[in-house]
């Protein structure tokens, strides 16, 4: 209901992740409790190990297009979200995960700059759903979506990492923003 922003009284509308947030820890809580225990400790070892490869982590776009390609909630589509959920926990929960985002950081960067181009340059979704370019045009936006987070991580790792004056004043001086 939008009359609590239009009539100046409080409303929830820009927590409306929280609730999406809840649902997807309550639906990926079993996953993660599996992925604690010992055999999901050596899958995600094995999966650490085969995405610091040259080049594997960047294919971690690939379920973000097929997630995005299911036709449920428009742009809005709660299965990408998820997936991106359940990547925040796995990608922090091996320490070789950060070390293959961190050997990727430039090649993401640019991939992400030229596939946004393209992007761009493209515009809208264009032609009848699943024809070549609106598949094209698909699968380089999940693209590009995933080498940006691969870049932006990268670059945190790198420049945000560390305990300075500026980085204090700043973590504090956001809580009054959000």
């Amino acid at each position: 209901d939008l009359s609590g922003r239009t009539q100046g009284s409080w409303t929830p509308q820009h927590l409306w992740f929280v609730l999406y947030l809840l649902g997807y820890s309550a639906l990926a809580l079993p996953v993660f409790q599996y992925l604690r225990g010992p055999s999901g400790k050596r899958l995600v070892q094995g999966l650490a190990t085969f995405f610091a490869g040259r080049g594997t982590i960047l294919l971690l776009a690939l379920p973000l297009a097929l997630a995005s390609a299911v036709p449920i909630g428009g742009s809005e589509n709660p299965l990408v979200y998820l997936v991106w959920f359940v990547y925040g926990y796995l990608l922090m929960s091996d320490p070789c995960f950060q070390a293959a985002l961190d050997r990727h950081t430039l090649t993401a960067f640019l991939s992400a700059i030229l596939f946004t181009v393209f992007i761009f340059a493209v515009g809208q979704k264009v032609g009848p759903a699943w024809s070549p370019l609106w598949t094209l045009w698909g699968v380089v936006y999940n693209f590009s979506r995933w080498f940006w987070v691969v870049g932006v991580l990268g670059l945190g790792h790198r420049f945000l990492n560390t305990n300075s004056a500026v980085l204090r004043y700043a973590n504090e001086a956001v809580y009054p923003f959000y």
